[in-house]
């Protein structure tokens, strides 16, 4: 091979090895990051400083991205997963150069605007969920398709909210792609506190939605985003 092709060939591996990420596929649906930090414990890998789930429309993909602290870590890292597994189920790990999703909302003020202009579709790296709000945010879909956030909120009377202040919305209607039809809608509720969100979980979970009226037709499901 010429010389010079051969040291153009070693540069891209090299690139491509010494990515910033690493993203894992084919996770469990149920994983949860502690079960990816576990999985990142037993298996030894090092130098790895932020675990994320990826979610599509605020729903796990079965992928988390890992973050390195410097790119140079990415190939033992990806040596030291090539046999990791969570519950068993084999997990493939890749190097990945970026992260495909826009730049989060930050702060009130941020989560304010983009309530307003819709924004809140639930795809990336923790579903765009700021790290404060992790694990207080529940998405529950199912609920019939012309509900609004107030009758979301009436329905989940008794439950601790975030609360308002600085323009923050407790219950914001997640809008399907534009062209999809859909026959339910979905929320994303923001809750006073991890637990305070994993009650809610506990209480509708795989419930119907009034089921006399709707004659069990909109069956609720709830998740917590992590």
């Amino acid at each position: 091979m010429n010389r010079g092709l051969k040291s153009a060939t070693q540069a891209h591996i090299s690139r491509r090895f010494n990515a910033p990420y690493i993203l894992l596929e084919k996770l469990p649906r149920t994983a949860l990051p502690s079960d990816i930090w576990r999985m990142i414990q037993r298996s030894q890998t090092e130098n790895i400083v932020k675990a994320e789930l990826n979610y599509h429309r605020f729903e796990r993909k079965g992928q988390a991205f890992l973050t390195l602290s410097q790119p140079e870590f990415c190939q033992p890292a990806l040596k030291a997963l090539a046999n990791a597994s969570i519950s068993a189920l084999p997990v493939q790990a890749s190097p990945c150069e970026q992260l495909t999703v826009r730049d989060r909302v930050r702060g009130a003020r941020g989560y304010a605007e983009a309530s307003e202009r819709n924004l809140f579709e639930g795809d990336g790296p923790s579903a765009r969920v700021t790290q404060f709000y992790r694990g207080k945010c529940v998405v529950i879909s199912g609920f019939p398709k012309r509900f609004q956030p107030g009758r979301v909120k009436n329905f989940l009377k008794g439950f601790k909210f975030i609360g308002s202040e600085g323009g923050r919305k407790e219950v914001v209607k997640v809008e399907p792609p534009a062209g999809i039809y859909a026959i339910s809608s979905k929320f994303l509720v923001r809750l006073a506190s991890v637990s305070e969100a994993h009650r809610l979980v506990r209480h509708i979970h795989m419930r119907f939605y009034d089921p006399e009226t709707h004659e069990g037709r909109f069956r609720l499901r709830a998740q917590v985003v992590s």
